[in-house]
């Protein structure tokens, strides 16, 4: 006992030994060949994992079909009170243009601004945000006035 490797002396004394291998027998240490049935196993697996990829497939359909309704509805109820809107507005115009004779102002109707998607752009080394327009400094404006006097100089020049 001791002598062996290892920071105790602990460790084995002789030296491993190296034994040949069968090569009809190659499927891995301690099994035999008729015991792992790889084939079996593989079509398993596999089959797994093409029904679970079918079932996340199809629930992404059935989500953006769900999507889909849901907006289909919001719209048609959006028209049906802009609808209602107009005929309530047409009843009441009909109204005050009996009335017509007062000398109110008619209510302007608020137009909905739209906004204007702007495109982003993102620097691909340092992944910070560039700037697109940059506003123009006093310096910057003398420079393109030179800058504009030079090419006139040089074009008269030539």
């Amino acid at each position: 006992e001791g002598g062996g490797l290892g920071k105790h002396q602990d460790g084995i004394k002789s030296y491993v030994k190296v034994t040949k291998r069968d090569r009809a027998d190659m499927t891995g240490i301690g099994t035999k060949t008729d015991q792992w049935d790889y084939l079996s196993k593989f079509d398993d697996m596999f089959s797994k994992a093409a029904q679970n990829i079918s079932k996340k497939k199809n629930k992404k359909k059935k989500k953006k079909k769900k999507a889909k309704k849901e907006k289909k509805k919001k719209k048609e109820k959006k028209k049906k009170k802009r609808k209602k809107k107009k005929k309530k507005e047409s009843s009441s115009e009909e109204d005050s243009s009996d009335d017509e004779s007062s000398d109110e102002p008619r209510k302007k109707k608020k137009k909905k601004k739209v906004k204007m998607k702007t495109v982003v752009r993102y620097s691909a080394i340092s992944g910070k945000k560039i700037k697109m327009k940059i506003p123009k400094t006093s310096h910057d404006k003398m420079d393109d006035i030179n800058r504009q006097q030079l090419r006139l100089l040089y074009n008269q020049i030539s």
